[in-house]
This record gives structure tokens, sequence and C-alpha cells, in this order.
């Protein structure tokens, strides 16, 4: 696997990883409110 598909894996990664979170976060808020 060459360095370019090996950081837009990585990337890819981050993005569902940052998804996850924004989820969350968005569901302790309604637990909050």
């Amino acid at each position: 696997m060459d360095k370019q598909t090996e950081l837009h894996r990585i990337q890819q990664e981050f993005t569902d990883l940052a998804d996850l979170l924004a989820a969350i976060g968005d569901e302790i808020r309604q637990e909050l409110i």
C-alpha cells in the first residue's frame, strides 16, 4: 500500500470517529436538557 492510500484510509477513520463523537455529544445534550 502506498503512502497516499494509507493517508486516505487514516483520514477516513478520523472522519468516522469525528462523526461518532458528534453523535454521542448530541445524545448527551439531549439527556441534559
